[in-house]
């Protein structure tokens, strides 16, 4: 029997664990996840397991390099794009070659579920597909899967309403089908398997699903990921159990370990005290803290002396990467306390490595950085004008790895304003590259805006490859052309390495309200006001979530080199359909005003060369982007 695993996702509702770790290589009870989900594949007849991936497979060539897990024989299918679920399976399958009866699991799912049970169940009721049910209290939140006494699946219930819903079995995440269940996926194409081919197969009569009361956990959250560690510490798993402490932590003899578990080459020291507790790989959890119902993580983090954590994920202090892993680096961030630098220095501390700060505020917000501050981590903040003499001698004396600018044009600029910037921005781009220069750092990245860089595109060219020529649009535009040139210059004349980041239009959380479309409807459907758009709203855009962006950043640190590469998620949305989406089908009709003769019509760009050279892709859809701006 032969097993397709669903890892794609980059693990988004775990960050920070994630951001240095793929989910399904995060220990449950000292093991990975995947591990444990394997194994009991294994013990239900499974004897080759496809992981779907939608990024390298290196982490788990380097976990299994004799090409086995829990005995089980591994094979790894990389998706070229984002594929959602059934096309992800019909991806993997393919490329495994699978011909005959197929089990398929979530990856997010710990179960003790008896997968030859399953299997024997779909067979004798000659089904298409079948189904694993499992049943919760509260089904509100899932899709609900309603059955007749033989198992046929009758329809999907998505998200019932409170006590309306006709069961409480919801969909556990593990399936099995026939291949005939890939025939019905289109290939190459972006298809939900819930939501497109288990509705298809129920209306041909062939879907069943079988409901058990098994142990069964989504560790797809930080507080289940606890508790799934918990439970296999606690016994509560058929088959699992692992001790509270590894044989290589160091433990001292007066620290109290209560219903927690301590990682390998962890430390805990005199008097500390952790209740309901996970401290990772590598923590040092200091004399007389107190870590409760938490997860400690980072490769040698420090949790200080009498520290007291309660009920949070932690990232603690990084010290310094133990052999064997990813080196930390040194990364001064220019801008750091803006929008999207914000962001990068949460991803660049929670990744262990050093961060300097350089931010004049005169657009950013030391508010911006309070998580980043209050978490700790080796960040030092400098309020400076890359512009004045001291930059220089600053960059020289912290020796950074790489510089990362995205300072030198601010958010919500009009039109009107930008050519009294142009002197500014050009001037701070020479200042980065001059400091690099002098203190020998490795790489300079930075971004440019896609739009104003590649101007008025003809629809057939759409999306943008970096191929085409650029028609730089209004002072920012051909501002961005001189940005990239200085780049060349300083690489051919002065070896100072770069990246250049051809970016789109980035939203997300703690986006100022004049920085972007995103961030003004939104407040706006806050407010319950008709926002006011450029033109009719038929001009497109399209929009990058802020984790994508940095997470395209962070990789530009290390690959890349020399090129300018475009990022963005290749798909064009109106700005009238993002409205819509934001402000809903009940919302006011929005006011029309003048659009600036630099506004471009339509637009998109390709992220193909980012996925070759800096093996990055877009993963957050739209609406779950949009979800995270309108309920913060």
């Amino acid at each position: 029997m032969r097993a397709v695993v669903l890892v794609g996702g980059f693990g988004t509702r775990l960050r920070p664990l994630t951001y240095s770790v793929p989910k399904p290589m995060l220990p449950v009870g000292h093991l990975p996840i995947i591990e444990r989900l394997i194994a009991n594949l294994a013990r239900g007849g499974v004897t080759e397991v496809t992981l779907a991936l939608g990024f390298k497979p290196e982490p788990f060539i380097e976990a299994f390099p004799d090409g086995t897990c829990a005995g089980v024989k591994l094979r790894y299918a990389v998706e070229p794009e984002p594929l959602d679920t059934a096309g992800a399976i019909r991806f993997a399958a393919v490329d495994a070659g699978i011909d005959d009866t197929f089990v398929v699991v979530n990856g997010d799912v710990l179960t003790d579920l008896d997968v030859g049970a399953l299997v024997a169940f779909h067979r004798a009721r000659k089904a298409e597909g079948t189904l694993h049910l499992t049943a919760v209290e509260d089904p509100s939140a899932f899709g609900v899967v309603p059955t007749d006494d033989n198992g046929l699946v009758e329809r999907f219930v998505e998200k019932p309403a409170p006590g309306t819903a006709p069961s409480n079995n919801i969909n556990a995440g593990t399936y099995v089908l026939e291949p005939s269940v890939l025939d019905r996926i289109e290939p190459g194409k972006k298809v939900s398997i819930e939501r497109v081919v288990f509705p298809a197969i129920v209306a041909d009569g062939g879907l069943y699903a079988m409901a058990t009361d098994d142990y069964w956990i989504d560790t797809g959250k930080p507080d289940l990921y606890l508790t799934a560690n918990l439970d296999v510490l606690s016994g509560n798993r058929r088959h699992d159990l692992c001790d509270a402490v590894h044989a290589d932590a160091v433990v001292d003899p007066t620290a109290e370990i209560d219903n927690s578990i301590v990682g390998p080459e962890a430390t805990v020291h005199g008097g500390a005290v952790l209740r309901g507790s996970v401290v990772l790989a590598g923590a040092d959890i200091g004399a007389g803290a107190v870590i409760v119902d938490s997860v400690v993580m980072g490769v040698r983090a420090q949790l200080g002396d009498r520290t007291r954590r309660q009920r949070r994920l932690r990232r603690t202090r990084s010290r310094r990467a133990p052999p064997g892993s990813r080196q930390a680096v040194r990364s001064l961030v220019v801008g750091g306390a803006g929008f999207i630098g914000s962001h990068l220095v949460e991803r660049l501390l929670a990744e262990g490595h050093s961060v300097d700060v350089v931010d004049d505020l005169s657009s950013g917000s030391l508010a911006n950085l309070a998580d980043a501050r209050a978490a700790g981590g080796d960040l030092t903040i400098h309020t400076l004008d890359v512009c004045a003499e001291q930059f220089a001698a600053l960059v020289a004396m912290r020796a950074p790895d790489v510089i990362v600018h995205l300072g030198w044009w601010p958010p919500g600029v009009p039109s009107v304003a930008e050519a009294r910037l142009a002197g500014a921005a050009v001037h701070g781009m020479v200042a980065v590259l001059e400091a690099a220069r002098i203190a020998g750092t490795a790489k300079v990245v930075t971004t440019l805006p896609a739009t104003a860089l590649y101007g008025e595109v003809p629809p057939r060219e759409l999306p943008v490859k970096e191929a085409q020529p650029w028609v730089p649009l209004g002072t920012r535009g051909v501002v961005a052309r001189t940005v990239a040139d200085l780049l060349a210059m300083y690489r051919r004349d002065h070896a100072v390495e770069f990246t250049a980041l051809a970016i789109t239009s980035v939203y997300g959380p703690r986006q100022r309200v004049d920085g972007g479309v995103v961030a003004r409807f939104a407040q706006a459907a806050r407010d319950g006001v008709a926002p006011q758009m450029h033109g009719d709203g038929r001009q497109t855009r399209d929009f990058l979530y802020i984790d994508d962006a940095v997470d395209a950043i962070v990789r530009a640190g290390q690959r890349g080199s020399g090129l300018i590469v475009n990022i963005g998620t290749g798909v064009a949305t109106s700005i009238r359909d993002l409205w819509q989406a934001i402000g809903g089908p009940s919302a006011a009709t929005p006011i029309s005003g003048p659009q600036p003769i630099d506004d471009v019509h339509r637009f998109a760009i390709s992220p193909t060369r980012a996925r070759i050279h800096l093996s990055w892709a877009p993963w957050t859809d739209l609406a779950v982007g949009l979800r995270s701006v309108i309920e913060r």
